[in-house]
């Protein structure tokens, strides 16, 4: 009887304990259910980064008077255009993969959100803006890097991207998050795939216009993807040539639209080729004196199609003159000196080194030590000498010219 009672007692303990069991193991799966659904509703469906939503919600707990922080707004350019050009798929996966790449650069003390459609946000246990600075040219140069796995599109995947860092100019994240933004702003203004730093300055600025740049976009890449199927040399070329001669023009101090002339004037100045012979394009030994005058035709060519891309017409001048020389003996032309407007002077420099230190069908790759040495050569006769000297220190300042060249 006892042992009966015994064996019972053990039981209903037994029973007592499966129920509390239960009752956990319940909670337990509640719980976990509610902490998938949480970081459900604060992560981006399509990237897997945090959202703008849970970013409100984190810039609220944030004190950067007591804990400074840093703030790196990315604005990608050209996003429509991939929409336009490829549809939205194609757009989706750029969007993806740029996300997995700002990412994978960041630490644990940094937190990236999706707070655009085309915008992210990254908010850095960290102040000093030379740091922020460098981790943001890493990231622009991370996405530039030609990877297996990165989308194809014919023109780079880039970012605008503005760092705000100063809490004395900043009295809550908020305001520092609004302080990004518009030096990402002033950086998409300055050319693309640039990056600002927020100053005081830019309070009541006013953004330089870009000459209606943006509305013929998706022509001038339309143009370009044609040349790129005839020449894909002369793609590339017009890209390398764009991104240095911006440069060249802001280290000259040219003002902001001649420098965002700059940019649109080194992608179009070739776009003439699209009427040469394929013969002619890719002939891999010395273009005879007929085939080269019929090369030199590009240049007409060129200004022609220019004419009939709308409010384009600012950039022929620079154009027109890419292959004039300082000394005169240049075409179509035979312009001389200082009458060769600056841009093209700029543009002249810009496409010889691209030239030189780019594979064509006819020759392989010249150093970039030689291409500096032909430039200095040059000085005086092929090139303004102050135009080819800004060049040459923008190259041994600048570490991605020798990416590009290599």
């Amino acid at each position: 009887m006892e042992l009966h009672r015994k064996n019972r007692l053990i039981y209903d303990e037994a029973d007592c304990i499966r129920q509390i069991g239960n009752s956990v193991s319940g909670a337990l799966k509640n719980i976990s259910a509610y902490e998938k659904v949480y970081q459900v509703s604060i992560h981006d469906e399509l990237t897997g980064l945090y959202n703008r939503s849970y970013c409100s919600e984190f810039m609220k707990n944030l004190d950067i008077m007591e804990h400074p922080i840093g703030m790196i707004y990315l604005d990608m350019d050209n996003f429509k255009l991939y929409n336009d050009l490829y549809g939205e798929e194609t757009g989706d996966q750029i969007l993806k993969w740029s996300a997995s790449q700002v990412q994978n650069l960041c630490s644990d003390k940094m937190s990236v959100f999706r707070v655009g459609s085309n915008e992210f946000l990254i908010i850095a246990e960290e102040n000093r803006k030379e740091i922020l600075l460098s981790f943001a040219r890493l990231i622009q140069n991370t996405i530039l890097e030609q990877k297996e796995d990165k989308p194809k599109v014919i023109q780079p995947i880039t970012f605008s991207i503005g760092i705000a860092w100063d809490k004395n100019m900043a009295e809550s994240a908020g305001k520092l998050f609004r302080q990004a933004r518009r030096a990402a702003f002033y950086a998409k203004g300055n050319g693309k795939n640039h990056i600002e730093i927020y100053e005081k300055s830019f309070e009541g600025q006013e953004q330089s216009r870009e000459k209606g740049y943006e509305q013929v976009t998706p022509t001038i890449f339309a143009l370009m993807a044609a040349v790129d199927a005839k020449d894909s040399f002369t793609f590339e070329h017009s890209e390398n040539v764009s991104g240095y001669a911006m440069k060249l023009a802001a280290k000259m101090g040219l003002p902001k639209d001649d420098i965002q002339t700059a940019k649109v004037a080194g992608l179009l100045h070739d776009i003439g080729k699209i009427g040469i012979p394929e013969s002619i394009l890719k002939k891999k030994g010395k273009l005879t004196d007929e085939e080269y005058e019929v090369m030199k035709t590009h240049v007409e060519n060129s200004i022609e199609m220019i004419h009939f891309l709308p409010n384009m017409n600012y950039v022929i001048p620079a154009v027109l003159s890419h292959h004039e020389r300082y000394d005169g003996k240049g075409y179509p032309g035979g312009v001389k000196g200082t009458d060769i407007p600056i841009l093209g002077r700029i543009l002249a420099v810009c496409d010889s080194f691209d030239a030189m230190v780019s594979r064509r069908a006819y020759k392989d790759a010249l150093s970039v030590e030689y291409a500096i040495g032909e430039l200095e050569k040059g000085k005086g006769t092929q090139f303004d000498p102050d135009v080819a000297e800004a060049f040459i220190e923008l190259i041994e300042e600048d570490p991605s010219f020798q990416v590009k060249a290599s």
